[in-house]
């Protein structure tokens, strides 16, 4: 697996990734959109060793982490999918799994990724903590239902 930030000659890409379901997440154009205007809003792409991107998520240095933990050096974990042509074949486990030392390559500075999870995705839930994510036991209202608030150190 390999991690990269976006950069606009990944559009083709992104515009290409496939989600059969978005319930519980953002499609990555949706969130592209959002990181022109936002510079602490980070597209991170997953490619598998054909290139292909495979999963997606956001890593957010913004002020939305505090609902999720005191930490000032802590990254928010968002928007996290898999491209559905591509579910079922380990790649969102290996993609996290490679998390931490992304991290700490990009952003040598934080100590922790946090995210919300909905407490009714419970396989976004079991990927989360078979890769080393902690429940916090912490729980907030989301827009859509209960979010339990997983922490990951990375330092």
């Amino acid at each position: 697996m390999k991690l990269k930030l976006y950069d606009d000659s990944d559009f083709f890409k992104v515009s290409d990734y496939f989600l059969k379901d978005a319930y519980y997440t953002a499609h990555p154009i949706d969130t592209i959109k959002i990181s022109v205007d936002n510079r602490k809003y980070h597209p991170v792409l997953s490619l598998d060793s054909d290139d292909n991107l495979v999963c997606f998520f956001v890593l957010d240095e913004g002020s939305d982490k505090f609902k999720y933990t005191e930490e000032n050096d802590s990254l928010l974990l968002r928007a996290f999918s898999t491209d559905s042509k591509y579910l079922r074949k380990g790649y969102a486990t290996k993609t996290i799994e490679s998390l931490a030392e992304f991290v700490k390559k990009e952003f040598p500075e934080v100590k922790q990724v946090v995210l919300g999870v909905n407490e009714k995705n419970l396989s976004a839930i079991s990927l989360y903590l078979k890769t080393e994510f902690k429940d916090s036991g912490v729980k907030y209202l989301g827009k859509k239902g209960y979010q339990k608030v997983l922490l990951k150190d990375v330092n």
